[in-house]
């Protein structure tokens, strides 16, 4: 029992220790905000630890005087994009004296004084710089949302959306956040191009461009399969080239053989005499012999290549942005066997073809079909990859 009585001041010991060394490291390595932080939550726990008011006491005049020299200098350049950066100090300053005013005054024991430690009244300086910092936002966001180009808008709505987090409700920038959203999107319009001088199925254009939009759309990018839809970029499907080869059935043979067990004897010696183990009874050994088998296999094999490109067309500018190649193959093949000869001779490979029957070839037009969701599934990569493309 007496060694669970220690261990635990033991232990709250060593977490002392390494706290305190915590604040001491974030002082001696410059990081006075980490150290000011650190420093108060462990004099929150003790507030006699001298190391740790020392540190204190040594960060805070540093990193808040660095504060206040910066903004006086933000101040004097006068230029109103950077009352967003005073307001962030402001804020910093702040948060660093509500965290370090329940702890003082701080007695240092040894020097017999309290911690000189000041804080200053930013109450005023505070609500001055975020309604300030609130103005430029705002105006700035206006301006922004003005604009006929949705990359602009898009920056608009990011500069509502910070005002709500800096100030909730000012002015209408709720509203403006939502005519944001609106304006900013871009409208993509996917369809079909056959320049491949094949008669495609009826069905075929529809299947591909059947696409779940859902799966691509995003906050700023909607995209359609509806002609009618206003469209800022498109996406086009454009077939080049639509090709089936003949049917194909090719024969071959080939023989397998294999080395088996069949059965067992008794061996003898030179003098005709049956060899015996060390109890006196028959050495009994497994007879080996070798059988073989010929196979005929018989493959069907026809294919179909449906390629072309993506086009990546920007409608406002009425250019092509990128051509994007793909090429999908759509492949039958039917392998079946038949053999003569002993069936223990076959290998695995032979023995899962053994058995099989012909099939009907698919009708080309099918084949084409079966291509569509190989080409549905590779536009929606490609939109992903070139998603960039289509924010301009």
């Amino acid at each position: 029992m007496k060694s669970y009585k220690l261990f635990g001041p033991i232990m709250i010991g060593l977490l002392i220790i390494t706290s305190c060394n915590v604040a001491k490291n974030y002082f001696s390595n410059g990081d006075f905000e980490n150290a000011v932080t650190v420093a108060a939550q462990n004099l929150r726990a003790n507030n006699k630890r001298k190391t740790d008011i020392i540190v204190l006491e040594k960060a805070f005049r540093i990193i808040q005087q660095r504060d206040l020299n910066r903004i006086q200098q933000l101040k004097l350049e006068g230029n109103p994009n950077k009352w967003e950066e005073i307001y962030t100090i402001y804020t910093r300053i702040n948060q660093r004296q509500q965290l370090v005013k329940p702890l003082l005054p701080l007695f240092v024991k040894k020097e017999f004084r309290d911690a000189d430690i000041q804080l200053v009244n930013i109450d005023a300086e505070l609500a001055d710089s975020k309604n300030k910092t609130s103005e430029f936002i705002y105006t700035n966001g206006s301006q922004l949302l003005a604009s006929k180009n949705k990359s602009d808008i898009r920056a608009a709505h990011a500069e509502f959306t910070e005002l709500e987090r800096i100030n909730p409700n000012y002015k209408d920038t709720r509203l403006k956040i939502n005519e944001a959203l609106e304006k900013g999107v871009q409208q993509i319009y996917i369809s079909i191009k056959n320049e491949a001088n094949v008669v495609l199925p009826k069905d075929f254009e529809q299947a591909v461009t059947q696409i779940n939009t859902a799966d691509l759309n995003t906050r700023w990018l909607r995209f359609t399969t509806n002609s009618n839809t206003p469209r800022d970029h498109s996406i086009i499907i454009s077939l080049k080239m639509i090709d089936v080869s003949p049917e194909r059935v090719s024969d071959k043979q080939y023989k397998e053989q294999n080395t088996i067990q069949d059965g067992f004897y008794y061996p003898k010696d030179k003098n005709g005499n049956f060899l015996k183990d060390s109890l006196g009874n028959k050495i009994k050994e497994p007879k080996m012999i070798t059988v073989g088998a010929l196979v005929k296999e018989t493959r069907q094999y026809k294919t179909a290549i449906v390629s072309g490109d993506f086009q990546f067309f920007d409608i406002k500018q009425n250019q092509l942005v990128k051509s994007v190649p793909f090429s999908e193959t759509v492949v039958f093949e039917n392998l079946f066997a038949q053999f003569l000869g002993d069936r223990r001779a076959l290998s695995q490979v032979s023995l899962r073809k053994i058995g099989g029957t012909p099939l009907p070839f698919p009708a080309d037009l099918q084949m084409i079909m079966d291509a569509h969701s190989f080409v549905k599934n590779r536009v929606q990569d490609k939109i992903r990859e070139n998603i960039n493309l289509l924010m301009n």
